[in-house]
């Protein structure tokens, strides 16, 4: 297996630390399989309430099968064959739109449909037949968008300039039965093609195209129109796409939650700014200078697919984004920027016209290509995120005796199996569904690396601490004991997954017993457990551990959770997880904080790395013993400060409240 992307999170040590990697990236999903599939491009696809797939397109066959440039496919990616067209289309589908009550509006250059005079625009019942209570009648050109309204309405685009024998240039409305709408009035509408719209949430209409007026006004390439069909001059995007190439377009339009516009096309400016074909505008239609593409795509774009944690597929015939060699698909996050977690290798081959996420996270892709990453697959394709969650790597760790390697170091992985495990560099992999005691482990560091099904890598390291200096308390009960919380338990009943996390609130010492208050958060607040635990090794460092074991259960069914601390003369200092090597330890303190934490420690300057929960680095920087650090740019939560030295590595957990 070849390993396509890694990443590196630092040290997943002491029972505490879930190592989490996002990984996203889409591999082929082999077992959607048509077959030879179409004989030519898809440029529409929407998906249906019972998950089966409306496709239209220039194509004339699937996989053998006649189907005149509109079919319906399984959730396999098998021909339905209960989707009755007949002989279909005689011409191309550009565009299509699902009604509420199930019914299928088709638009594009076609003239007839199952040899029904049916011109640029139809509508289909739920089993493919023609709904014959819907006409426009005449019109000429050829039509390349359609927006429903939430009344029933109906907004079309295109190229044409006549409807049933009335003058409508770009763009019109229709009463539900394909009647024009009077009550929209467009005046002599625009002057040229109108490939993309989108509906707003207030009921006003984004347009893009080819045009440069509308009704006699200037408005080039974009506008925005009221609900009765009249220009919004409210949306002031100055003079908008007028600059090269010699023919700018917009090709598609999306509106996000918070009322911004994403626009994507063939253009270079905006109102006098460079932008490479794609942007985003704020309400007003002026230009939303936080949204960064750098050097943007290279030729148009024709796709967008708004996610909905605001991050956005773009499709379209590029080949590069901002200096990132990707072709036709890529997703970027919201401020603009290469999101790197998506496409690994070559990708397509060609143009993207269309994608939309199934239930099950998969991405269903549509457009004209012949390949994915080197592999033949025409025109349609499906991919399939290898992990469909994130692979956390929840350690528990049982010492080993100084002079013997007889650690333990348990793995409960989270995600989508299998994996291959590495330890140390070792060749061999340990193939793991979810649960792996590692046995045998020596005093130490240690690496580990987890391979997924689709070559995405995490590495980690982990510690073994010695029996010398690791106080347990309760790692293991029996099958009717007090767990760390004082519940009686005998069925198992307790939630381990609701526990987000534990730390020492308060300790004290008396003679070589130290007394612990932990605060245990689940979902339901705080809980405060006092625990004492003995040192009887005299001055050093100490782990102290609590775990919450369900008897009669797998090894995997506990949460623990461990802090260090420094114990000197009858008095202890917590210091979160202290210098694994025990010479010249780091301390970090007030730890919890409410804000500023101080690190003092012995010897010259050192790096500092902060790092979030899910192994984001926060900070990088060079500092010196008794450096005051602030966390009030921080949220609540957990953060690791790693130290990075020649000799040793450090890695200081610090709670802020």
């Amino acid at each position: 297996m070849s390993l396509l992307k890694e990443k590196t999170l630092g040290f997943a040590l002491i029972l505490g630390f879930n190592a989490s990697i996002l990984a996203q990236n889409m591999s082929l999903d082999f077992s959607f399989d048509g077959g030879n599939g179409f004989d030519n491009f898809v440029r529409t696809t929407k998906l249906l309430s019972d998950g089966k797939i409306l496709v239209g397109g220039y194509f004339t066959s699937f996989n053998g099968t006649s189907v005149n440039h509109i079919a319906r496919l399984n959730v396999d990616g098998s021909l339905d064959t209960t989707f009755h067209i007949g002989t279909g289309f005689d011409s191309d589908v550009m565009s299509s739109n699902l009604q509420s009550d199930g019914k299928i509006l088709v638009c594009g250059h076609f003239s007839t449909f199952n040899g029904a005079p049916m011109n640029l625009m139809a509508r289909l019942n739920s089993d493919g037949t023609l709904d014959q209570t819907f006409n426009i009648g005449a019109s000429s050109g050829y039509i390349l968008a359609i927006e429903g309204q939430p009344d029933g309405k109906i907004l079309v685009g295109g190229y044409f300039t006549t409807n049933d024998g009335t003058t409508v240039k770009g763009i019109t409305r229709l009463n539900p039965d394909g009647s024009a709408d009077p009550t929209f009035n467009i005046g002599s509408g625009f002057n040229s093609g109108v490939p993309a719209l989108c509906l707003q949430s207030d009921g006003k209409i984004l347009v893009g195209g080819s045009f440069s007026t509308y009704n006699g006004l200037s408005c080039n390439r974009i506008a925005r129109l009221n609900v009765d069909g009249t220009l919004d001059t409210t949306f002031l995007t100055g003079t908008a796409f007028n600059q090269t190439p010699d023919i700018p377009q917009v090709s598609v339009i999306v509106q996000q939650t918070d009322g911004k516009i994403i626009v994507g096309g063939q253009f270079n400016t905006f109102n006098g700014v460079p932008v490479s074909h794609f942007l985003r505008l704020n309400a007003d239609g002026s230009l939303d200078t936080t949204f960064n593409t750098g050097a943007g795509f290279d030729p148009n774009i024709w796709h967008i697919n708004l996610q909905d944690d605001g991050r956005m597929i773009v499709g379209g015939c590029f080949t590069n984004f901002n200096g990132h060699a990707i072709n036709g698909i890529v997703r970027l996050n919201t401020d603009g920027s290469f999101d790197p977690d998506f496409i690994n290798g070559t990708g397509f081959d060609g143009c993207i016209y269309n994608s939309f996420y199934n239930a099950d996270g998969s991405l269903l892709i549509a457009g004209d290509f012949g390949t994915y990453n080197g592999i033949q697959k025409k025109y349609l394709a499906r991919l399939y995120n290898c992990f469909a969650d994130s692979i956390e790597v929840t350690t528990f760790v049982t010492p080993s005796d100084t002079n013997f390697c007889n650690g333990q170091f348990a793995l409960n992985i989270n995600g989508s199996a299998p994996y291959e495990i590495y330890v140390d560099n070792n060749s061999q992999a340990i193939f793991c569904t979810d649960y792996l005691l590692l046995q045998n482990q020596c005093p130490g560091n240690h690496e580990l690396r987890i391979l997924g099904s689709c070559g995405d890598s995490l590495i980690t390291q982990y510690f073994i601490p010695t029996n010398t200096n690791f106080v347990f308390i309760n790692p293991f009960l029996d099958s009717l004991a007090l767990d760390s919380l004082g519940v009686l338990l005998t069925n198992c009943s307790i939630n381990y997954n609701s526990i987000d996390t534990a730390y020492i609130d308060s300790i004290w010492v008396t003679d070589n017993t130290v007394t612990v208050v932990w605060n245990i958060v689940d979902n339901s607040g705080s809980n405060l457990d006092t625990i004492s635990y003995v040192l009887n090794d005299g001055n050093g460092v100490y782990w102290l551990q609590i775990s919450i074991l369900c008897p009669n259960k797998a090894i995997e069914s506990y949460f623990s959770a461990t802090e260090a601390i420094y114990f000197s003369n009858n008095s202890v200092t917590l210091s979160g997880l202290t210098d694994f090597s025990q010479k010249n330890p780091i301390l970090i303190f007030p730890n919890p904080t409410n804000d500023i934490v101080e690190i003092h420690y012995e010897g010259s300057s050192v790096r500092l790395r902060i790092f979030n929960s899910q192994g984001k680095i926060l900070d990088d920087k060079i500092i010196t013993s008794g450096e005051i650090i602030s966390l009030s740019k921080f949220e609540s939560g957990i953060y690791f400060f790693e130290f990075p030295q020649p000799d040793r590595m450090s890695f200081v957990r610090v709670v802020k409240n």
